[in-house]
């Protein structure tokens, strides 16, 4: 089956404003519209995509809004795209209602900054082996095998998540920094503040085009939780939008813990978008706040950080209009600094 290029129309663009010719899109490609969505299947594989611009040095407005539509899919016809997370309900009994973890643990009035305030986590591991099951459990090499050069975020959006990071990166002079499940970009800042950046994730092409990293590792998390680093060496972590899809998140926390420095912090980024059947079930059935508690609850099980902390990276326009996407950072410290 032909390769497919989904291109996601944002308000006020249309198929005439996007570059096209720039890409070498071949004549006979064939253009299919519905309400959200078009696709262009029998495109050129080398030359489709905004990043082929962007990473020879060519950042116009064009390429960049290029970049941004184009997402670049699997060419299997049950792959869906990095999508809104529609959550899975199931009925529950009013005694398992009471205690089901982490929906139990979030107050109705909750906010990001208070998901967790006065939290008792539960003494024993809350999670069955169920919840990190996935709809689709093939081998996930097959999934990232194309890449996907698209950005994930809104412009507002990655700008507060940069910000973020630009704060967090300034008290840690000439730090060492590792991404994880990293891409063609890792959202640091452009003003270079660390000494090293290392970089894991699943798709060669995507990792050899990230402008910021001085080394990059191929590794599926799924399939293989140590991290091929020594211990110590780092003093940021961090992960953006992609914990959700680890099977064995508790595992790849206690090996962020062991590459850390005493006092290196970890920063997980998340938002209500993501690759729905690759995500594990207890992040499909919940909601953003419940996200937050997971995220949480990895680093408190580990025994080696300080209590985890959230923030709100949300735009004004996600928190007041419900426009655009909610982002949440959760982070804490090594114990031992």
């Amino acid at each position: 089956m032909a390769n497919q290029l989904l291109v996601t129309l944002q308000p006020g663009l249309s198929l005439r404003s996007l570059p096209l010719r720039s890409y070498r899109v071949r004549h006979n490609c064939q253009v299919r519209h519905d309400a959200a969505h078009c696709k262009l299947s029998k495109v050129n594989r080398v030359a489709t995509i905004g990043i082929a611009l962007l990473a020879t040095g060519r950042r116009s407005a064009r390429c960049r809004r290029a970049a941004r539509c184009f997402q670049r899919v699997s060419p299997h016809p049950q792959d869906k795209p990095f999508a809104p997370l529609e959550l899975e309900k199931r009925q529950r009994s009013p005694a398992e209602a009471m205690t089901a973890f982490p929906e139990a643990y979030v107050p109705i009035s909750s906010t990001a900054q208070g998901a967790f305030d006065h939290i008792n986590w539960p003494k024993e591991l809350p999670y069955k082996q169920d919840d990190f099951q996935r709809n689709d459990e093939t081998d996930d090499g097959i999934f990232y095998k194309e890449p996907h050069y698209c950005y994930y975020l809104e412009n507002d959006e990655q700008n507060a998540l940069t910000d973020y990071y630009a704060q967090v990166f300034k008290t840690y002079p000439d730090a060492r920094v590792l991404d994880l499940c990293s891409s063609w970009t890792s959202h640091y800042p452009a003003e270079k503040c660390w000494s090293h950046v290392a970089i894991l994730g699943m798709n060669e092409f995507e990792l050899k085009v990230n402008r910021q990293a001085n080394e990059y590792t191929v590794q599926d998390l799924n399939s293989k939780t140590d991290l091929p680093y020594v211990s110590e060496c780092f003093d940021i972590v961090t992960c953006a939008l992609s914990f959700e899809l680890l099977t064995k998140p508790l595992e790849v926390m206690n090996e962020i813990a062991r590459v850390l420095k005493p006092g290196g912090q970890i920063l997980l980024s998340t938002s209500d978008r993501t690759f729905e059947d690759k995500a594990v079930k207890i992040w499909r059935r919940t909601g953003n706040l419940e996200h937050i508690v997971i995220y949480g609850s990895y680093i408190h099980y580990t025994d080696a950080f300080g209590p985890p902390e959230a923030v709100d990276l949300s735009p004004m326009r996600a928190r007041q209009l419900g426009e655009g996407r909610p982002v949440y950072m959760v982070t804490a410290k090594k114990l031992g600094g």
